[in-house]
């Protein structure tokens, strides 16, 4: 009998941390948090021209996630440019070793955010804007700029002046959607090109497709 309960008792002391790791609350344990990689590192942009509807409530656009054909034309508000990052997650905890016996969801990758500055996102156009931007002119005075949630939603902010959001040197987002405030003059075809920069000296740049603005 002595035997007996000591082997139970081994067995007890064996599988407990099992039992306690997957009864664990969040706050204690870090369940669903230690068991995601939390932040993310920007290793770069794409940029796809994307349908709008910028006049909505609240000037929130609806956007339709897919690239447009360049020989349409559109309306300057009715087409966007949706800037997404080419990210590396990451965690600054190791990986709980019982994860597997876990019964929480795991919370998306990146959803700490980054812990790196913009220093200035800067859009050109090939061609002649009007007569204020001709090719090569910083457009961003001229550009909204609204960030995106995780799954493809909007966040709760406000969309912004372009400049006015990469001068308060923000922690860069996982996925951004531009528009013009005013259609061009010059010309009716632009490429776009997106210079983004960081505090710690990285720099990225992105071209779209052609856009044609009816």
């Amino acid at each position: 009998m002595k035997t007996i309960k000591i082997l139970s008792l081994a067995f007890i002391i064996s599988v407990a941390p099992l039992f306690l790791t997957g009864c664990c609350w969040f706050d204690t344990c870090g369940c669903g948090d230690n068991f995601s990689q939390k932040y993310f590192k920007v290793n770069g942009w794409k940029a796809i021209n994307v349908l709008i509807d910028s006049t909505t409530t609240n000037g929130y656009p609806y956007v339709r996630l897919d690239s447009l054909p360049e020989t349409a034309s559109h309306p300057y508000n009715k087409v966007g440019i949706n800037m997404e990052v080419k990210a590396e997650y990451y965690s600054l905890m190791p990986i709980n070793s019982y994860s597997s016996l876990m019964a929480c969801d795991p919370l998306p990758n990146g959803h700490q955010g980054s812990k790196e500055k913009i220093s200035a996102i800067r859009i050109t156009s090939n061609q002649d804007f009007d007569t204020e931007h001709p090719a090569g002119t910083d457009l961003a005075e001229i550009f909204l700029i609204k960030k995106m949630g995780f799954y493809n939603s909007w966040s709760d902010d406000v969309a912004i002046n372009l400049r006015t959001y990469s001068n308060g040197q923000p922690s860069p987002e996982l996925a951004y959607t531009l528009w013009l405030t005013k259609p061009p003059i010059s010309s009716k075809k632009h490429i776009f090109t997106i210079t983004y920069e960081q505090t710690n000296g990285d720099k990225y740049i992105v071209t779209t497709r052609e856009l044609t603005f009816s």
